[in-house]
């Protein structure tokens, strides 16, 4: 695997890892406050990282088929997108977000079964990553609705900002 894109997959592990100790040090308390009505429950929260992996996944599922088309093959290895997204601090929390419809959580189900779901989830992205590490993800943008576009080792790197920040929102309130 490319050595940009196998760091990019560090960060994201690194982050879920977090997320998932955490939760299973019995840290998960309700975060509902029950005067606002836009707050959410940590199981909430998971549902949502849940959600959000999903959807890119799927996503880039979809355009890897324009990157076969385009046979890009091999790209440059060397330059590292880690840090390719700071200038957005996604992971800090300033401001709240409105999550689009597709992410929201419907408060169905608990955080064991969410942290299966996303596990699952996980999984199912790595093994595309991997299948397609010999194509240049970098080649192929698409348009975020916040941060504009980016490639698709981004969006990847994105998911991992997407949920330290949650994270942070998570430790924040807890405090």
């Amino acid at each position: 695997m490319k050595k940009n894109l196998e760091e990019v997959i560090d960060y994201i592990e690194d982050v879920r890892s977090d997320i998932k100790n955490y939760v299973r040090d019995g840290k998960n308390i309700l975060l509902k406050n029950n005067n606002d009505s836009n707050s959410w429950s940590s199981d909430e929260v998971l549902q949502h990282l849940y959600k959000t992996e999903v959807y890119i996944t799927e996503l880039l599922n979809r355009q890897m088929d324009r990157v076969k088309k385009k046979d890009l093959i091999s790209g440059d290895e060397t330059t590292s997108y880690l840090h390719s997204l700071d200038e957005f601090e996604i992971e800090i929390v300033k401001e709240k977000f409105n999550a689009p419809e597709i992410s929201k959580p419907d408060g169905s189900i608990d955080s064991e079964i969410v942290l299966k779901k996303m596990n699952r989830s996980r999984s199912e992205l790595i093994k595309l990553l991997r299948e397609f590490s010999q194509y240049d993800m970098t080649g192929i943008e698409f348009p975020h609705p916040a941060y504009g576009r980016m490639n698709m080792i981004q969006w990847v790197l994105f998911l991992g900002k997407h949920e330290e920040r949650h994270f942070n929102q998570i430790k924040m309130i807890l405090k």
